[in-house]
């Protein structure tokens, strides 16, 4: 039975589209609502994870420790943090969320 691991992720609007990216493997989309980049990412990362599943055993390793550089990371956390902070309620342009992927 495959291992499920939990993966952060990041959403942010930027004028009438939306971008969100995986941290822990450093992939990301764009679409035009919250709901189509969550889902887009999902597709993506089950697409990935496939792909490295492809790969002979000594490989695999080397794709599942691919991570976003630690500037984009810390950026998108306090971003994160300050928006929960100080912007009212069902305005925000920046989520944070969870995505379960069989790894």
């Amino acid at each position: 039975m495959p291992k499920e691991k939990i993966l952060s992720c990041y959403a942010v609007r930027r004028g009438e589209l939306w971008e969100a990216i995986c941290l822990d493997f450093d992939i990301a989309v764009q679409g035009n609502s919250y709901a189509d980049v969550t889902h887009k990412l999902d597709e993506a990362l089950h697409s990935f994870v496939d792909y490295v599943k492809s790969l002979p055993e000594k490989e695999r390793s080397r794709f599942l420790a691919r991570r976003t550089p630690f500037r984009v990371r810390a950026r998108m956390k306090l971003g994160t943090i300050l928006t929960q902070l100080f912007h009212r309620r069902g305005s925000s342009k920046r989520q944070s969320f969870a995505i379960a992927c069989p790894v």
